[in-house]
């Protein structure tokens, strides 16, 4: 079982590595983009050093800054894509 976890996990990692290099994250302020690379740290918070780690968050952060994502208000309008 957890041998089969980890071969998911890296499976996983892997395909979502690839789908952002192509999404260009320093020119984009997409919310699919912002949810990828939430749920690839989301995912990989253990197999990822710390250094990495909180330069990724940090930057995802500032993406969800530049979305105008930390204003207070109606979040209703929101719709999270799922697949």
């Amino acid at each position: 079982m957890r041998v089969l976890k980890k071969v998911l996990q890296a499976s996983y990692a892997g395909t979502i590595q690839i789908a952002l290099k192509p999404a260009k994250l320093l020119s984009k302020t997409d919310l699919g983009v912002l949810q990828v690379l939430v749920i690839y740290l989301v995912a990989n918070r253990n197999n990822i050093d710390s250094e990495p780690r909180s330069l990724l968050t940090g930057f995802a952060k500032r993406l969800t800054i530049s979305m105008g994502l930390h204003k207070e208000g109606d979040l209703q309008d929101l719709v999270f894509i799922c697949s």
